[in-house]
Formats: C-alpha cells, sequence, structure tokens
C-alpha cells in the first residue's frame, strides 16, 4: 500500500517534492513580497567562505595600545575588529584615506 501512495505521488516525501519543483499549484506566500520576508531571503543566499587570513604583527608605542584598547572595549569589540574596521573605512573612503596619506607625509617631515 506504501508502494502505491509513492507511485501515484501521494504522501508528505511527494508533495515536498512538487513544491521544491515549483509544481502541484502551490503559489508562494503573500509575505515573500514584504521588506522584511526580502532580507531575510537575502540572508538565506549562500556565503562564499571566509577569507584566508594572514597574521600581521604591529609594534605600538604604549600610549596607542592602550587607546586601541579601550576604543575597543567602549565599542564592544576587540583590537583586531578595530583594526580591521579602519582598514575597511581606508579601503572604501576616499577622504580619510587621503587623511591617512597627508597624516602619514607629515609625520616624515
Amino acid at each position: 500500500m506504501a508502494q502505491e501512495k509513492s507511485k501515484t505521488g501521494g504522501g508528505k516525501a511527494s508533495r515536498f517534492t512538487r513544491r521544491l519543483e515549483g509544481g502541484a499549484g502551490v503559489s508562494p506566500p503573500a509575505e515573500a513580497e514584504t521588506p522584511e520576508a526580502q532580507k531575510l531571503q537575502r540572508v538565506a543566499e549562500p556565503v562564499s567562505p571566509p577569507e584566508k587570513t594572514v597574521r600581521v604583527t604591529v609594534d605600538l608605542p604604549r600610549s596607542e595600545h592602550r587607546f586601541l584598547r579601550v576604543f575597543a572595549a567602549q565599542s564592544d569589540a576587540d583590537g583586531m575588529r578595530v583594526m580591521r574596521a579602519a582598514l575597511r573605512a581606508l579601503a572604501e573612503n576616499e577622504d580619510y584615506a587621503s587623511y591617512v596619506q597627508e597624516s602619514l607625509l607629515t609625520e616624515a617631515e
């Protein structure tokens, strides 16, 4: 009897298969068009594996190290997250990158 159900397309597994294939007259729920549902769909998209990391050692004066630790603690982060955010800002913000370049030039003088 169970074999007959699977041959005729009955049962939960076959309904699930038809839904995945878009058949059986199943229409998507109306809430799939709301912004919240769209955000959830984007979040559910496959994410590429994280890029391989490279360890970097930076020697800092005590005062700068203390500043980094205090800033990170106030931001509820660790020092590496702060440094990564600063590097992203350099890459994404031309004004900030120019400011840092000017600072480097004046530091060298």
